[in-house]
């Protein structure tokens, strides 16, 4: 235990970054989150955070280190400003940031770039950036995907998805040690934007989140078309209708063993770049 040396003094707690003390009678947490909002870098971190989510990075780099007195950490100042104004306009809606942000034609851009790209658009950004699904988007996919969700309890309600957990190492062992691996960490800690790596590519091909849920027995009831299997299977997991050469190949499985050929589809399409990453 680290003890403090006690030496007197007044010893009111003081807002860190203005020195500000709470009003006469006022509550201490009503006086931070008074002091807080009030500051001009609460709104342009809180915005920043944000933007980084939707976007891939942050107007500020890291995210978590965003530093008053090195102003050139700011790569693109006027949309970072008008962000936080609006914000501060909007009386700190949240909902409302979330809006402009995914209504923006920045978001909205392909990650497709037509023409010559050139590094110095990067801050402007000028297309999508691909990104890696977080550990519980990664796995509540593979849940819409299969059509096989969890069964988890919040303490109040038994829930499918671990989204809608307040406290995702509460899933259960196995979908635990999952995310862990694409980067969940528990309560306290940040989630950790992790590097692709082998056991990843493990444990897509061989964890039982992914392999006790591949389950097409219903989608293979519902029609005798293969060729509409297919494209379920393709709408289901990537969101996109197959190529031809694609359907091709799976027509071809599905020929020789049709509930087979279309497991291994699905295995297949959630073990795909396409599935991991957000384009």
């Amino acid at each position: 235990i680290v003890r403090v040396p006690r030496r007197g003094g007044d010893a009111t707690p003081r807002f860190i970054l203005t020195g500000e003390r709470p009003q006469p009678g006022e509550n201490y947490r009503d006086a931070l989150a008074r002091m807080l909002t009030s500051h001009p870098q609460f709104r342009r971190a809180f915005v920043n955070r944000l933007w980084s989510e939707f976007m891939g990075f942050g107007i500020v780099e890291p995210i978590d280190d965003f530093d008053l007195l090195k102003p050139d950490q700011v790569t693109n100042p006027a949309l970072l400003d008008a962000l936080a104004e609006d914000f501060r306009k909007n009386n700190h809606s949240f909902r409302t940031v979330l809006r402009n942000i995914m209504n923006s034609a920045a978001y909205q851009l392909s990650s497709r770039f037509d023409g010559e790209w050139k590094d110095e658009y990067t801050t402007y950004y000028a297309r999508k950036y691909v990104r890696m699904l977080s550990a519980p988007e990664l796995h509540d996919s593979i849940a819409l995907a299969t059509g096989k969700p969890g069964k988890f309890s919040t303490g109040v309600e038994s829930v499918g998805m671990v989204m809608q957990m307040s406290e995702p190492k509460k899933a259960g062992a196995e979908v635990q040690s999952f995310m862990k691996t694409f980067g969940q960490s528990n309560r306290d800690d940040m989630p950790k934007k992790v590097p692709p790596s082998a056991l990843q590519a493990m444990l897509l091909m061989q964890s039982k989140v992914v392999t006790e849920r591949i389950d097409v027995a219903s989608l293979l009831a519902e029609s005798k078309d293969n060729q509409q299997v297919v494209n379920q299977i393709f709408l289901r997991s990537i969101a996109r209708r197959p190529t031809a050469e694609q359907s091709a190949v799976a027509l071809k499985a599905m020929a020789t063993n049709r509930q087979k050929g279309a497991e291994n589809l699905l295995w297949a399409l959630i073990n795909s770049p396409e599935f991991l990453f957000n384009y």
